[in-house]
């Protein structure tokens, strides 16, 4: 039975945001840059919370262009779920460990993915670049278009020019969106859209993905493996207030273990890393088929 469509579990008590199409009811109501990666700030990232919710896992897709591979990692980095195949290359992923349930894409195709299975349930109109799951809905980022996605029915919740990732956190869903060289954070919220930091890199190779980060902010990191919070961005400090040792050169996603204050490097060939505070960087896990990662996910 498919969590997307039946929406017996995770989306059971979502409600579709409202849009300026469909107003909510008032009842309701109450490019890289080599030089970019040189340095490191410790000092610029907040101190661990031990009483955090730690990270419960990671998620994610790999592939070599024949066959591909969906898996989940237990938080001693031992392998959980692990699906392989030869009948597509999935990108964008995302996991919710208290249902085992998740979703990922392969071009414009939408799929569950399950402990025993990836099934489709959707096709959308643009190649999916993004994912997010926020108050129990799922949101797909497909080509500039963000939809949100309830009881197997899409709803269009914004348009953007060239919006490249979602973000989930507690304000709701953050955007960034690339005019040129300038990304700008926006914010989906309460049916509407709005313009946090407007224009606050003068490059996107400081922008490879982004995730919410220490002091509960909007992180991004670099293929190189530097990571800035974007308020740090606009402000003008530019350099990595952490930096991946051990020259990781191919990161292809990231996100963050409030917990241990460690933020997690998907690297395509070299497995999923830990990155301190003062930047010590450990190996946490590997793909099981030594297929390139594509994207990756934490999972709490």
């Amino acid at each position: 039975m498919l969590l997307l469509l039946s929406a017996c579990h995770l989306f059971s008590s979502g409600a579709i945001p409202c849009t300026e199409d469909e107003p909510c009811d008032s009842e309701a109501d109450t490019d890289t840059d080599a030089d970019a990666d040189t340095d490191t700030d410790s000092d610029a990232d907040a101190d661990a919370d031990t009483d955090a919710d730690p990270v419960t896992g990671a998620i994610v897709t790999a592939s070599n262009g024949s066959s591909w591979g969906i898996t989940t990692f237990r938080p001693d980095g031992a392998v959980d779920v692990e699906l392989t195949g030869t009948d597509a290359t999935y990108g964008p992923v995302v996991w919710v460990e208290s249902l085992r349930v998740g979703a990922a894409a392969s071009g414009s195709d939408l799929y569950e993915v399950t402990e025993a299975a990836v099934t489709q349930f959707d096709t959308v109109e643009s190649p999916v670049r993004d994912l997010a799951f926020h108050d129990d809905l799922l949101y797909v980022l497909s080509g500039s278009d963000v939809y949100a996605y309830e009881e197997g029915t899409s709803v269009l919740v914004a348009e953007f020019a060239d919006a490249r990732h979602l973000v989930e956190s507690p304000d709701g869903v953050y955007v960034i969106e690339v005019a040129g060289n300038a990304p700008t954070l926006l914010l989906i919220s309460g049916g509407s859209t709005s313009v946090v930091l407007a224009d606050y890199d003068t490059i996107t190779g400081r922008s490879r993905a982004a995730f919410l980060g220490p002091g509960d902010t909007i992180w991004t990191c670099s293929e190189g493996g530097g990571a800035w919070s974007v308020d740090d961005i606009a402000a003008g400090l530019t350099t990595p207030s952490r930096l991946a040792q051990g020259s990781l050169t191919d990161v292809v996603d990231c996100g963050y273990d409030e917990a241990t204050d460690e933020i997690l490097m998907f690297s395509a060939t070299r497995g999923v890393h830990r990155v301190q505070a003062d930047s010590t960087t450990t190996e946490w896990a590997t793909e099981p088929g030594a297929l390139p990662i594509v994207r990756g996910a934490p999972v709490r």
